[in-house]
């Protein structure tokens, strides 16, 4: 047997041959054909422990990207200008988690107007405009004007954070500003996100991206109502939606789904006054499930979870490679048994298919379609 002294040896000869080649062919060194890398570690030992801070406690943690969800006309980009008011003023939470740490927000919106819109409601939440600044969805050079692209000007904003010192950045709506990605491919959801979220543990700012809920009332799990790729959620530390009260009739009520950094914190309640006020009506026992009239999990049987969840990944799809399919499964749970048992039952196709660029080698796909519709 080689012992690890042995293997380290070796692996120091290959080295010393030069990039895994020697001086052979003629006493000229191999060309490598690509580079080589290495493993970066970090013994964790040397790693110094952070304690999570908080902006909101429980909701929306210092550093990190957040999102929240819900169906249009009830209110979501009111609530952020109520949080981002909050923070100008360093005033009270209104679940009673104590007072925002005052701060500097930004904000971008392509759907409502500044001027009659955004300034008329932040006058009306007493918000400190010295502390709000608004980045408009535009970029420009000296030659042309582009939209706002996170996926080609997230140095941009992240310049602009630093350099504003921002607490919170609200982008509303978050798909406004994905650019020509394909939201429902995890590949591209993931290139976009995962240098905003960089960027948020680089500044310590809160990014709080918001989502529209698709139509599927009977999902089986909030979470999956969240409009394109589950990736969006799946990145996201915090992720809230607003909802509908069931019991009174022009009453909001904001959820949690999803907390990685901390137990869920309570549901609350807002809508507005009979004068028009934005306004907050204390806490709920009112769960995400029960706002967005969808069965508790707990309801159904693993297969028909299993078949909600196929519906909603492949959703606007031709067809998705299986191992992402069976990736995405595994991180709710889902048996590959159950999940093969109802796509079945569908009348899910999985078939081979050739890979562009790689001739001579073919990969297992999922559709809703026959394999000779897709051609």
């Amino acid at each position: 047997m080689t012992t690890p002294d042995e293997a380290a040896r070796a692996t120091d000869d290959l080295y010393n041959l030069g990039v895994y080649g020697d001086h052979r062919n003629g006493g000229q060194p191999n060309e490598p054909a690509e580079p080589l890398y290495r493993l970066k570690t970090t013994d964790i030992k040397d790693v110094e422990p952070q304690t999570v801070t908080w902006l909101w406690p429980r909701r929306l943690p210092f550093g990190k990207f957040c999102l929240l969800a819900g169906d249009p006309g009830l209110g979501k980009s009111y609530l952020t200008l109520d949080i981002a008011a909050r923070v100008s003023l360093g005033g009270p939470w209104p679940d009673g988690e104590g007072n925002a740490p005052q701060g500097n927000v930004l904000l971008v919106s392509v759907e409502d107007g500044i001027a009659d819109t955004i300034r008329p409601r932040l006058d009306s939440l007493g918000a400190n405009l010295d502390n709000i600044r608004i980045i408009e969805p535009m970029v420009e050079s000296d030659e042309d004007q582009r939209a706002l692209s996170l996926a080609d000007h997230v140095a941009l904003i992240e310049q602009e954070i630093l350099s504003y010192r921002a607490s919170l950045l609200i982008l509303d709506p978050l798909l406004a500003f994905t650019g020509a990605k394909d939201t429902h491919k995890a590949s591209d959801v993931r290139s976009v996100l995962a240098p905003l979220a960089a960027t948020a543990d680089l500044t310590g700012c809160v990014i709080l991206g918001v989502m529209h809920l698709n139509k599927k009332s009977g999902e089986f799990t909030s979470i999956y109502r969240i409009t394109s790729s589950g990736d969006f959620a799946a990145a996201a530390r915090s992720v809230q939606v607003v909802g509908k009260h069931p019991e009174e009739d022009q009453t909001r009520v904001l959820a949690p789904v999803k907390m990685n950094l901390s137990a869920d914190p309570p549901s609350i309640k807002y809508g507005f006054t009979t004068d028009g006020y934005f306004s907050w009506f204390g806490n709920t026992e009112l769960e995400a499930h029960d706002i967005l009239q969808a069965p508790s999990p707990h309801d159904k049987t693993a297969i028909e979870s299993a078949k909600d969840f196929i519906t909603d990944i492949l959703d606007g799809k031709d067809d998705m490679p299986s191992k992402e399919v069976m990736d995405a499964a595994r991180e709710y749970d889902i048996a590959e048994k159950t999940l093969r048992r109802a796509a079945k039952d569908m009348g899910i196709y999985i078939f081979q298919k050739w890979q562009m660029g790689k001739k001579g080698v073919k990969a297992w796909y999922w559709s809703f379609l026959t394999p000779e519709d897709l051609l």
